[in-house]
């Protein structure tokens, strides 16, 4: 199953934040219509005689756009970048508990203990995260909804690799390793290896090659979402730190949100090698 993840990593940066203030200021109504008008005024009176009252309408339209942008990016700066923060949290959330029932049912089917495990132990870290995280800061702050989000991207890419994880196991599923031992064994029970039975003996071990290379993959995805969760605990204790102090405690906190944005930005894309 291709990755799921539908947020990109730069979705929470700060540059990301302002570039979504300023789309939504250059779409307000208020600077659009009347730039537009400032605009067509300017055109007729380019191509027109000088008109006091084309040249009125210009610059009061133009004056009104300017001043409504300036509004938009000074004063509601902060209350446009929390709806954009709020917009990306609310697409991820729904994202990851479809992503979870999903998981859940598949990794059940497939007898997959320790993804199973693992995913509880996933839910239980991104919610003390949360815990601490409100207990740090205000939701309504820029600074909690950028913290959030690099968290979620973190954990959605950990659902990701038991997707991943879930889909090898799903491709061997049919193919039995006794079976070949033990067809391997009759092969060489006798001390002749016939033409028939070379080649026989060939795809045996072909399929325990791509029986080995598939739960290889699997452990390697199982080992990075290990990684995930102990950054996600060195960034809780990180948080925790935020309570008490508040300049060092603060560079601590954006270097280990740094480290878990780095951490997916680092992890193989397995979906290109399968």
């Amino acid at each position: 199953m291709a990755n799921k993840s539908i947020v990109n990593l730069e979705a929470f940066s700060q540059r990301a934040i302002r570039k979504a203030v300023r789309e939504k200021a250059l779409q307000s109504p208020g600077f659009l219509y009347p730039s537009a008008i400032g605009v067509l005024a300017c055109a007729s009176i380019a191509v027109m005689e000088l008109s006091p009252v084309l040249l009125s309408v210009a610059a009061v339209s133009l004056g009104i756009g300017s001043l409504t942008m300036l509004w938009q990016l000074v004063f509601r700066r902060e209350a446009i970048s929390r709806d954009y923060l709020n917009q990306m949290h609310k697409s991820m959330t729904t994202r990851r508990h479809q992503m979870l029932k999903e998981l859940s049912d598949r990794m059940t089917e497939l007898s997959f203990f320790e993804g199973i495990e693992q995913l509880e132990h996933l839910q239980k870290k991104f919610a003390n995260f949360v815990g601490m995280l409100n207990q740090a800061l205000s939701p309504e702050e820029i600074t909690y909804g950028r913290y959030l989000g690099i968290a979620e991207q973190v954990y959605l890419s950990s659902l990701d690799n038991l997707d991943q994880a879930a889909g090898s196991l799903t491709s061997i599923r049919t193919i039995d390793p006794q079976h070949i031992k033990n067809r391997i064994k009759k092969i060489h029970e006798d001390g002749i290896v016939t033409d028939t039975e070379s080649i026989e003996q060939e795809s045996l071990n072909q399929r325990q090659e791509l029986y080995n290379k598939q739960l290889e993959r699997v452990a390697i995805l199982v080992a990075q979402n290990e990684q995930a969760m102990t950054r996600l605990d060195f960034t809780a204790a990180a948080i925790a730190e935020m309570k008490t102090q508040s300049g060092q405690a603060s560079m601590d906190m954006e270097s280990a949100m740094a480290e878990l944005q780095t951490l997916i930005e680092k992890a193989p894309n397995y979906n290109r090698k399968a």
